[in-house]
């Protein structure tokens, strides 16, 4: 699929941002002591979330429960995992159907300063629009040039939809990549052009 069928337009006065229902408060990895998981389905397909004191710090689209469990163990090695529902990864799972709740929804992702910087970036794209990995890079002042470093702390967004990696796109490729597969990428930015 060519980039220019997923280029920004302003002209959407409806489209919200996830930074109007989401706030990220990153934590350190040493903040994480268990992990507990369950799994849910969403219009997008399975996903596992994983949290630890009511703050989740995980979420993935999944095939199966062992891809699930073996892709939260390898992100947080050492960290004792338990299945176990929650009323937060609920909550997360129906963040996805795009229904704003009425108070804002805080995820805690793990991760470096700069890559926060840029999943922040990420909760400011509108619903239905995409920018490139350069522009993001413009809007954090890096130089030129580091528009690969953006894509590599978007690559490493560690709870997928609610950070909006799928709205970044490659100025070169197309679609660029996407940690879940790009048919799942473009399925998600087709529906999010309909909303």
């Amino acid at each position: 699929m060519q980039a220019d069928l997923f280029e920004s337009t302003s002209d959407k006065k409806h489209s919200i941002k996830h930074g109007e229902f989401i706030r990220i408060r990153p934590v350190p990895v040493e903040g994480v002591a268990e992990l507990f998981y369950s799994f849910h389905e969403t219009m997008y397909g399975e996903i596992i979330v994983g949290s630890s004191k009511k703050r989740v710090h995980w979420l993935a689209f999944v095939k199966s429960w062992r891809e699930g469990v073996v892709g939260l163990s390898d992100n947080f090695p050492g960290i004792k995992i338990t299945e176990e529902r929650k009323a937060e990864h609920a909550q997360a799972a129906e963040a996805i159907s795009l229904r704003r709740p009425e108070k804002k929804f805080s995820i805690y992702p793990v991760g470096t300063d700069f890559q926060v910087e840029v999943w922040n970036q990420l909760l400011k794209i509108p619903i239905g629009e995409t920018v490139t990995y350069g522009k993001i890079a413009m809007k954090l002042k890096l130089p030129v040039g580091a528009s690969r470093s953006v894509g590599t702390a978007v690559g490493r967004n560690p709870i997928a939809f609610l950070i909006p990696c799928h709205r970044v796109i490659s100025i070169t490729s197309g679609l660029g990549g996407y940690r879940w597969g790009l048919p799942l990428k473009q399925q998600i930015l087709i529906q999010e052009k309909k909303a």
